[in-house]
């Protein structure tokens, strides 16, 4: 009697702790058709991916063409690095926002140049790219203002 109950204990523990194989519910060959998207609806997901890749926890990057097919940014910083700008000067903080919109340039102007060769023959990042910075607001009922912006390769105080 206690080896058949030993039997069934050990018989459902083996069932309860078994490892079951897990099967995907996306099949592999739905995962074999060919897409076609757009010049621009795969410029988007390049540019927001590439926001991604920029972003930090002190700051957010957004990464869009407009509807004048420009490519603008817009650079969010945390409330933190808003309080470490004032810190820092006008001067030093002059220096970082154009370092990040320099480094923004660079990356859009190699994705352009990587992976939309159509575009890269005509593309002018002094004309082809913009962006802003972004810092919280002063009070609750403000959510973020401008710092600066970026325009024709040059940085601008928006104050």
């Amino acid at each position: 009697m206690k080896a058949l109950r030993l039997f069934f204990v050990l018989f459902f523990a083996s069932i309860a702790i078994a490892p079951e194989q897990a099967r995907s519910e996306i099949r592999n060959s739905d995962l074999q058709f060919t897409r076609s998207i757009a010049e621009g609806e795969w410029l988007r997901l390049q540019l927001d991916l590439l926001a991604l890749h920029l972003s930090f926890p002190a700051y957010r990057i957004d990464i869009s063409l407009n509807e004048k097919n420009i490519i603008v940014f817009t650079f969010l910083s945390s409330s933190g690095l808003s309080d470490d700008m004032v810190k820092m000067g006008r001067a030093d903080t002059e220096k970082m926002l154009k370092y990040h919109a320099e480094g923004i340039s660079e990356r859009v102007s190699t994705l352009i140049k990587d992976q939309f060769p159509r575009l890269w023959t005509d593309f002018d990042d002094e004309n082809d790219f913009k962006g802003e910075f972004r810092v919280p607001g002063e009070d609750p009922e403000q959510v973020t203002r401008q710092r600066a912006y970026w325009l024709k390769g040059r940085l601008h105080w928006s104050q």
